[in-house]
């Protein structure tokens, strides 16, 4: 069930008090901004607390600090990240972690891109006051830097949608070119996007879906079966709802570049 789990990494083992992050995140977001900002279980003091529930603006939401890395297998969830091996090797180090997600499951598409800009927001925040090297997202995989991390958190407070950072992008080699499948799209418009093999480089094939993803999660509405989609870039895409993907057995919205069997060699622009 999508909560929107972001796992912070940080050097240090650190707590916060409720009142401490209320404070921190309406530092970061200018005084004023939060209109429903309180604790949804106030503690007895304002010492710092190993877990802290609080709502931001009508949505619950759950901040755990926790000692010690994460657990190997979560750290490998995350091989769609940085492309800078030095970059996981840090947050493989990290000797702490903070989890922030949704106290409820989102209902729809627009409580969907509500709740993962609370706790990407909340998780920018902590980024920033704990200097945290990066960050996991669990929905889509995605292992960002810290400062990648709090890039965004100012998009959101500008009222941007970094989907970069939401959806990642599994990338399959084949005889026939390379084929992508998103990560992170699901909670916003019920299924994720796969890119049937094509000529396409690895580095265009992610611009090509963080390109359909963005409008995709803007708006709540997925691809119709049997769309052509037109990119700014001249690609065009055919799209087929499938009942289960060859490459992971779930629903998808398969997309078959056009004149891709004309057009042998790779592109990468």
């Amino acid at each position: 069930m999508t909560r929107f789990l972001t796992h912070v990494l940080l050097e240090r083992p650190a707590a916060l008090s409720v009142w401490g992050l209320m404070a921190e995140m309406r530092r970061f977001v200018a005084p004023g901004i939060f209109e429903d900002l309180a604790p949804l279980d106030p503690p007895p003091s304002g010492k710092p607390e190993g877990t802290i529930l609080l709502s931001v603006e009508g949505s619950g939401v759950v901040v755990m600090f926790k000692e010690g890395p994460l657990p190997p297998e979560s750290l490998k969830l995350a091989r769609l990240g940085p492309e800078r091996p030095e970059e996981a090797e840090r947050a493989a180090s990290a000797r702490a972690h903070a989890v922030v997600g949704l106290v409820e499951a989102p209902t729809g598409a627009a409580s969907a891109l509500r709740g993962a800009r609370t706790i990407s927001l909340t998780a920018g925040v902590l980024a920033e006051l704990f200097q945290a090297p990066a960050a996991i997202f669990s929905e889509g995989r995605t292992l960002v830097s810290g400062p990648d991390l709090i890039a965004a958190a100012r998009e959101i407070r500008a009222g941007g949608i970094p989907a970069r950072i939401w959806v990642g992008c599994d990338l399959r080699e084949g005889p026939e070119g390379c084929g992508a499948v998103t990560r992170g799209l699901t909670p916003f418009v019920g299924r994720e996007l796969q890119i049937h093999p094509c000529p396409l480089e690895a580095a265009a094939l992610r611009r090509r879906l963080t390109d359909m993803a963005l409008p995709l999660i803007h708006s709540g509405i997925g691809f119709q079966d049997g769309a052509t989609i037109a990119l700014s870039s001249g690609d065009r895409f055919q799209a087929r709802h499938l009942v289960a993907s060859p490459l992971t057995g779930e629903p998808v919205v398969g997309l078959t570049l056009e004149e891709a069997l004309a057009e042998p060699a790779r592109r990468s622009a």
